[in-house]
C-alpha cells in the first residue's frame, strides 16, 4: 500500500495548525509603530501644504489642508487624494487639540490668526497607546519641526 492515510494527513494538518497558532505569538506587533510613522508623516504634509501657499481661513477648504486634529476618529475620516486608507488603531492623546500651520511653517492654536495671538508657546506633545506599549510624538513650538 502506497500514500497515506486519512488519520495520518489530519494528524499533519493539525500538527501544522498547532505550530502555527504557537509561532503567531512570536511575530512582533509593529501597528504602534506605523502610526507613528503615518501621524508624522500627515504632520509633516501639512506643514508642507501650509509652506506652498498662502492660506486665507475663511476658506474652509484651505483651513482643511493646514490643520490637523489629533483625534483617531477624525484623522481616519480625513479625506485622502490616495486611495490608499490608512486606519489608525493606537489610541491618540495630545496636549493641544488641534493645530495649524501658516504660510512661514509657524505652529497656531485651532487656527491661524494674523495677530499671532494663537502661536504656539508651548511644544505639543502627543501619545500614542496601543495595549501597554505607548510611544510619544512632540512637535515643537513655532518651528514646528517634529520629532
Amino acid at each position: 500500500m502506497r500514500g497515506f492515510t486519512l488519520i495520518e494527513l489530519i494528524f499533519v494538518i493539525l500538527l501544522i495548525g498547532i505550530l502555527a497558532f504557537i509561532g503567531l505569538e512570536f511575530i512582533p506587533d509593529n501597528t504602534l509603530n506605523d502610526d507613528v510613522k503615518e501621524l508624522k508623516n500627515l504632520i509633516n504634509l501639512k506643514a508642507t501644504n501650509a509652506l506652498s501657499y498662502e492660506a486665507n481661513m475663511s476658506d474652509s477648504n484651505d483651513k482643511k489642508r493646514v490643520c490637523i486634529t489629533f483625534d483617531r476618529d477624525y484623522l481616519n475620516n480625513e479625506e485622502n487624494l490616495s486611495k490608499v486608507k490608512f486606519f489608525f488603531k493606537s489610541e491618540i492623546n495630545s496636549t493641544i487639540k488641534t493645530i495649524c500651520f501658516d504660510k512661514f511653517g509657524r505652529v497656531y492654536k485651532n487656527y491661524v490668526d494674523n495677530e499671532n495671538e494663537n502661536l504656539l508657546h508651548e511644544n505639543v506633545k502627543i501619545m500614542l497607546k496601543l495595549k501597554n506599549d505607548e510611544k510619544y510624538i512632540i512637535i515643537h513650538k513655532q518651528t514646528g519641526y517634529v520629532e
